[in-house]
């Protein structure tokens, strides 16, 4: 993984708020009132999460980020940002536990995700939800994937298996950005681009977004840039 390449892109992804609602907008039926954000970065989608009433816990390994995020914050009520290892989060947060952890983007670093959604599974209340984006379709791994440092590209059947393997029944599981997946193929397989072009994100967010959300919030698209899985912890 390039360190370098992954600030960049969370740094330019800060910028693409109708992208950042659209995830948000696909998860917020699924958040509950004590959330667990692992991998929150900077806040990005932190942001969408708080609301009166609400407790948010955001966890990120990159120190980095957690400075920002804890600066960004700090006034903010029902906010807390730690350091912490998204395989071992418990170590963070000693005796606590939640009704939703989130990982948005975050799974597929994380080369034992088995191990990492069963950590997930002991972080939870009873019928607790794991809300998980991960990247999908295989096709698409490339160098930006590499230089970003994702193990994998992820399939509806991928995360069933790790869902049931773990104790969680599949809620829903959707893909999300049909068009975004072969943009990120052709710049991650053909061009193969090192960093993602802000040029096109900018395109995408204030062009192509407005479009396609209200068409795939009407017809779920067969595949996706993203997949989205939903799971909810069995006992």
């Amino acid at each position: 993984m390039d360190t370098e390449a992954l600030t960049d892109s969370i740094f330019k992804l800060q910028k693409v708020n109708n992208y950042n609602r659209w995830i948000y907008d696909n998860i917020k039926s699924y958040i509950g009132r004590n959330v667990l954000e692992i991998g929150c970065g900077i806040g990005n989608i932190t942001d969408y999460f708080i609301t009166p009433g609400r407790k948010i816990t955001g966890i990120d390994i990159e120190e980095r980020f957690v400075d920002v995020a804890r600066e960004k914050y700090k006034n903010t009520p029902g906010v807390t940002i730690a350091a912490g290892d998204a395989l071992n989060p418990g170590c963070a947060l000693p005796g606590q536990s939640f009704d939703t952890v989130v990982l948005l983007n975050v799974l597929e670093h994380i080369e034992e995700d088995h191990e990492a959604v069963k950590c997930i599974f002991n972080l939870l209340e009873p019928k607790g939800r794991a809300v998980i984006l991960v990247p999908a379709m295989k096709f698409a791994y490339g160098v930006l994937d590499l230089q970003l440092g994702h193990h994998k590209r992820y399939e509806k059947p991928d995360m069933i298996k790790i869902y049931r393997d773990n104790g969680f029944e599949i809620e829903n599981m959707f893909y999300m950005n049909w068009i975004g997946a072969f943009g990120w193929a052709f710049n991650s397989r053909i061009l193969r681009r090192k960093l993602i072009p802000e040029n096109q994100a900018g395109i995408m967010d204030k062009l192509l977004v407005p479009i396609m959300k209200p068409i795939e919030n009407m017809i779920r698209p067969p595949f996706g840039q993203s997949l989205i899985a939903i799971g909810r912890k069995t006992l």
